[in-house]
């Protein structure tokens, strides 16, 4: 196979990621946006209390996921910038295009995308706080849903070569 067609195919494939991970951050961004429209509903009904732990821990969680949202609008605009011709880009790439597409993908969804993520976790638990009044279950339910799953993700070492 010439290496033109190889290019294409490599590119043709790079693209279909760079689109499922924007149809994964517009799925998130609608669960964001739901969130927050119950958030502000909850927040409404305490409006008339006084200023208490339960109140300022609602604030911080719509805080949070508010910036959460930002970090996934965001996050959908930058791979939708990759979609472009490479060439048609602000800064066009020097090297190869493959290359240039595959950084820049991992680079808006690490850097945007988990951003997003871990405010959103970090708004739950302050809603959880605010919801039990009590600071050690929203920490053990976080670490039970977030921590453990990432430590066995990270000890798994998917996607890397063996050593041995």
């Amino acid at each position: 196979m010439p290496r033109d067609e190889d290019d294409e195919k490599v590119t043709a494939e790079l693209r279909d990621k760079v689109k499922s991970k924007m149809d994964v951050a517009k799925f998130f961004s609608g669960f964001i946006s739901i969130f927050l429209g119950l958030s502000f509903k909850e927040l409404i009904s305490l409006t008339n209390s006084q200023i208490t732990a339960e109140y300022v821990a609602s604030w911080v969680g719509i805080f949070l996921i508010l910036i959460s949202l930002g970090f996934s609008i965001a996050t959908m605009l930058s791979l939708d910038r990759l979609l472009m011709p490479p060439e048609l880009w602000r800064i066009p790439p020097t090297g190869p295009t493959n290359r240039a597409i595959k950084n820049e993908m991992v680079k808006a969804w690490l850097r945007l995308f988990y951003t997003a993520v871990i405010c959103f976790l970090g708004g739950v638990i302050a809603f959880l706080t605010a919801l039990t009044k009590q600071i050690y279950l929203p920490l053990a339910i976080f670490a039970v849903v977030v921590i453990v799953p990432y430590v066995v993700f990270k000890s798994l070492r998917i996607g890397h070569k063996i050593r041995g």
